[in-house]
């Protein structure tokens, strides 16, 4: 991860796998970082950007083998943090959950019910929070579970991470 700092604030943010980074000569390369570590320190960072949040959250949940659900979890739901890294912080948090449900054995597509899903999305709050969180709770296949929860995280981020705190700590 390349950052531009200025002023003692991280200005810009851009993420590569693999490749050479452009040498501008004002570069400070600070070497090779454990993933766990470095995943914390970008979580840290996006705690107080005012931009490139999001690019700092998706370096976190890209470094192997960090566990940053549970900052993703601050992050969502600090009033303080920047309204692009609580939405990222959100999503990310809604892809763990639905990990964390467990692998998806049903190959078949399921295009009528994901549609569904979606057009409960779509709804007034009052009908589609309800109706998403029961498909998340009920008892079909994973996929679907899934695809509520993301469409949840787009509905109302509140009652999402509440819901995604939920599967995460195994309730």
């Amino acid at each position: 991860m390349q950052l531009t700092v200025r002023q003692g604030r991280v200005v810009d943010a851009d993420l590569a796998v693999g490749g050479r980074w452009n040498d501008t000569g004002a570069d400070l390369d600070l070497g090779r970082v454990a993933a766990p570590a470095a995943a914390e320190a970008l979580l840290a960072l996006a705690a107080e950007a005012r931009d490139d949040g999001g690019k700092l959250v998706l370096g976190a949940v890209v470094a192997d083998s960090a566990t940053v659900w549970p900052a993703l979890l601050h992050l969502a739901r600090a009033p303080s943090v920047s309204e692009d890294t609580r939405d990222n912080a959100t999503l990310w948090l809604g892809f763990a959950a639905g990990d964390a449900l467990g692998p998806d054995n049903n190959a078949d597509e399921d295009d009528v019910r994901e549609s569904a899903i979606f057009a409960l999305s779509q709804r007034p709050k009052s009908e589609s929070i309800p109706a998403l969180t029961r498909v998340v709770e009920g008892d079909l296949p994973i996929h679907l579970k899934k695809s509520a929860l993301f469409w949840l995280g787009q509905t109302d981020r509140e009652r999402a991470v509440a819901v995604y705190e939920e599967i995460l700590r195994g309730s």
